[in-house]
């Protein structure tokens, strides 16, 4: 599903424009963007959290150069599903 896919259904659902349930949703990732950014947690009950959390340093051989090269540790994006999440994924529809 694309953005503009669930722009409809978010409209439908909450009986509103399109253009509203776009900017919900807009700022609803920038925010989740932003904490993340500050290396907090964001929890939804029942749908699951998105949190930083650290990759570790590799070593990686250049294929150019064909020289090993280090890949620093680094923040990146997680997330956990929650219970409610789960279950919805694993239902089956006939």
């Amino acid at each position: 599903m694309y953005k503009t896919e669930l722009v409809k259904k978010v409209a439908q659902k909450a009986k509103v424009s399109q253009k509203v349930a776009s900017r919900v949703i807009d700022a609803s990732l920038e925010t989740i963007q932003e904490i993340l950014g500050k290396r907090q947690m964001v929890q939804i009950p029942g749908f699951g959290a998105f949190y930083p959390r650290q990759r570790a340093a590799s070593r990686v051989r250049d294929f150019k150069t064909g020289q090993p090269r280090r890949i620093p540790r680094m923040p990146v994006p997680a997330f956990r599903a929650g219970a409610v999440l789960k279950r919805a994924v694993r239902r089956r529809k006939k």
